[in-house]
Formats: structure tokens, C-alpha cells, sequence
């Protein structure tokens, strides 16, 4: 077993309750123990010792792969997140739209529903979306933004019906009849998600301010 003992420095944990200690002892890559410099260098002679010389030393950052602008955009629209059903979608939107007094035609962005959480496991589609009776323009994106559906209104006001064809990469969903239902997959959405964009007054740099103050 190889064990690793840090000292010597300012050693951050996290931990609002503990949130720093003298020594930090690891074996085979996972962090053992914290305590005292003295009792942990007693108890594990074995260890090889890395004296950090005032230096400090914290968790690393694990977010690889990171979109700040586009997260401070979503902050003002609809979260599905929480949904786990159909019912739970329409739900949220109907708040949403009531909340924010969308009862004019705005279009409506909501983002973050997860077929793993969602008891249908299954896309939402334009019928189910167009169960809300409202004349706005809605998208409903994936947790992972590769994919979404949005309802009949949406489609219409893009110029899309049931003759539209599509042939490049990705995937336009149709029912069973051959009729589009709403959902959209990778490239072949940016045609909804450019017409859902289109005339959005929201400012860069005030989207990053904002994802930057939630991120530090």
C-alpha cells in the first residue's frame, strides 16, 4: 500500500465544520486520515513524506468541461431538473408562465429535464406540450443541450410542418404516422434553437457576471 503523508502547510479541506488541518495522509490515491502533524508522522513512518513548505494545498477543481455564459443564460429561464414525470413538466411550465406573466406569445426556453429521473423515460413531445393551450412558442431541452422538443406553435412559427425534410446529421422525430412530434437531436435542432434565439435581447456579459458570481 503506498501511503503518502503532506505536512508543513496550509491544508484546506472544505469542510465548513474542520475547514483546515496540520497533515493529510493518503494510500493508494484516497485520503486516509487528517490530523496533527505530530501524531499522524508517529503513527505512519512508512509514509513517504512530502513537507509542502508553507505551501497549500486543497481539493482540485472537478468540473472539466464547463459552459459559464450559457449557464448565466439559463438561470432566467425554466428549470426541469426537478421534474420526474409528464405531469411535473407541465406543471413547472404553467408556474413559470404564471410567475413571469408570459401570456403574450414570448417564446419560452426550459432546460434540464433527465430521462433517468423522468418515470416515463421517455422525450416529452409537441403533444404533450401542446396540452398547456397557450400561444407561446415553448423548447424543452435535455439535460445534456443535444437534444429537445418543442410544441406545434414552435414549429409553425419556424416554418416547419410535416413536409419538411431533413438530411444531416442528427435526428427530426416523427410519431408513428409519419407526422413530426416535436422532437428534435445534435444538428438537427439548431434550426428550432436559432429560431427560439431569435430577437433574445439578453446581454453576454451580464449572463457571465452572473454564472461567475454562482461558480466562485
Amino acid at each position: 500500500m503506498a501511503k503518502t503523508l503532506y505536512f508543513g502547510g496550509n491544508i484546506l479541506t472544505m469542510d465548513k465544520d474542520a475547514d483546515r488541518a496540520e497533515a493529510l495522509l493518503t494510500e493508494d490515491g484516497y485520503i486516509k486520515a487528517l490530523g496533527s502533524s505530530a501524531d499522524l508522522l508517529e503513527t505512519n513512518e512508512d509514509a513517504e513524506k512530502i513537507d509542502l513548505g508553507g505551501k497549500t494545498l486543497m481539493p482540485a477543481f472537478i468540473d472539466g468541461h464547463s459552459h459559464p455564459a450559457m449557464y448565466g443564460s439559463m438561470l432566467k429561464k425554466c428549470y426541469l431538473g426537478d421534474c420526474r414525470s409528464f405531469d411535473d413538466i407541465l406543471k413547472t411550465i404553467t408556474d413559470y408562465i404564471e410567475k413571469n406573466d408570459l401570456t403574450h406569445g414570448e417564446k419560452i426556453s426550459c432546460y434540464g429535464y433527465d430521462l433517468a429521473r423522468l418515470k416515463e423515460g421517455k422525450h416529452p413531445t409537441a403533444s404533450l406540450l401542446d396540452r398547456l393551450q397557450v400561444n407561446n412558442p415553448i423548447e424543452c431541452l435535455h439535460v445534456s443541450f443535444h437534444m429537445g422538443s418543442y410544441n406545434s406553435i414552435a414549429m409553425k412559427m419556424c416554418g416547419i410542418d410535416d413536409t419538411y425534410q431533413y438530411t444531416g446529421k442528427g435526428v427530426v422525430g416523427r410519431d408513428a404516422n409519419g407526422h413530426l412530434n416535436g422532437y428534435f437531436e445534435e444538428v438537427a435542432r439548431r434550426v428550432m434553437s436559432a429560431f427560439m434565439a431569435k430577437g433574445n435581447s439578453d446581454s453576454y456579459e451580464e449572463n457571465y457576471l452572473a454564472a461567475e458570481k454562482i461558480y466562485l
